[in-house]
């Protein structure tokens, strides 16, 4: 785990240029700005190309990044703001046609020796997935950065430059929604 201080270090690093610096970054976040890129989508082909546009556009705007602000709220805001354009400019997701390399991903966290289990685990999680696509942009933007990222409400506040009664609100509503969405698989 690297420290604050060393990551400050880091961020400064990069900011003046060296490549290594970036390597690095990208390295620390990669995982992180995948995960809400693939939680945003529900696609594992899209959360990588919004991965890849997301540390283009984090290495071509870094001197945008104010002296206070906090570069993993930087980040995250940039990984929100192309997965929703991404969203808008293609229709597959308009249209809920899922991926097709969705159950070879799945297939990779495959862990269970029972393959019942194991298809039925999968089903579900298809499902959770579908219902979190599904919900209005607002919504899954806070749910995803505050289920996923484990993000406080402040924190998320600062990702979509809103109040923390709308973050809130919204994540009320996000989990209403899941929980209409997913009645039948709730015991």
């Amino acid at each position: 785990m690297i420290e604050t201080q060393d990551k400050a270090n880091l961020i400064n690093e990069f900011k003046a240029g060296s490549m290594q610096a970036f390597d690095r970054i990208v390295n620390l976040y990669r995982k992180q700005v995948f995960q809400t890129a693939y939680h945003f989508t529900g696609c594992y082909e899209d959360a990588d190309d919004i991965s890849q546009e997301v540390f283009i556009q984090a290495y071509r705007s870094i001197g945008k990044l104010k002296e206070n602000s906090k570069f993993s709220t930087w980040l995250q805001r940039i990984t929100i703001n192309i997965s929703i354009n991404y969203l808008r400019k293609n229709s597959r997701h308009q249209n809920n046609e899922t991926c097709t390399d969705e159950m070879t991903y799945l297939e990779s966290f495959s862990t269970n020796i029972d393959p019942l289990f194991d298809m039925e685990s999968k089903e579900l999680t298809i499902e959770i997935r579908n219902a979190i696509v599904s919900l209005p942009v607002t919504e899954r933007a806070v749910f995803i950065l505050k289920a996923y990222q484990d993000l406080s409400y402040k924190e998320i506040a600062q990702v979509l430059k809103c109040p923390e009664g709308t973050v809130m609100s919204r994540l009320n509503r996000a989990r209403r929604m899941l929980r209409d969405k997913l009645k039948d698989y709730v015991f």
